[in-house]
């Protein structure tokens, strides 16, 4: 067996959480925040066969976008009040995938 975690922009959650339940996986997640730029995030927890997990990246990535965006940040060591624009990618997943040793339902 194999855990599929998956870290995608909250406003994506959705739409990735109800494709994969219609396509019958049963899904675990909850609100997380982190990177540079703190952002709402949601963290889902899918245990799959092996055999389904190019079958669950698959809905992931069908099912979720990332955008560029300009913004603002100050400059390092320069005037406080000077600031330079800079793109990030947001949005998207990042996925890991990790072998289960043992699965139990208690």
């Amino acid at each position: 067996m194999k855990m599929i975690m998956t870290v995608i922009a909250k406003k994506n959650a959705e739409t990735v959480l109800n494709a994969l339940v219609n396509e019958g996986y049963m899904v675990t997640y909850g609100e997380t925040r982190g990177g540079m730029l703190r952002q709402s995030e949601t963290s889902i927890y899918i245990a799959v066969e092996d055999s389904q997990v190019d079958s669950v990246l698959a809905v992931i990535q069908n099912n979720c976008k990332s955008r560029t965006q300009a913004i603002d940040v100050p400059q390092q060591g320069v005037n406080a009040n000077s600031l330079e624009t800079v793109n990030f990618e947001l949005g998207g997943a990042v996925t890991f995938v990790w072998t289960l040793d043992r699965l139990e339902k208690c």
